[in-house]
């Protein structure tokens, strides 16, 4: 994978960290993350149909750690 230029990379990286930390009220004065479902992948067992309908999955925590490495 070829790296982005760093005048594209800074600003990509600001938009991830903003989306993934982004909250809203849950009720109760309780704060949650817009994110939080998008964060991991969902479990294999449980969702067997995710998998055969989204052929190459991402999740956020996926993207950030690739773009670490």
């Amino acid at each position: 994978i070829m790296p982005l230029p760093p005048q594209v990379q800074q600003p990509l990286n600001e938009v991830l960290n903003a989306l993934y930390h982004l909250e809203t009220s849950a009720g109760g004065g309780m704060r949650r993350a817009y994110s939080a479902i998008f964060r991991d992948l969902p479990d294999r067992h449980d969702y067997p149909d995710y998998y055969l309908v989204i052929k190459e999955p991402r999740c956020l925590n996926g993207i950030l750690v690739s773009r670490c490495a």
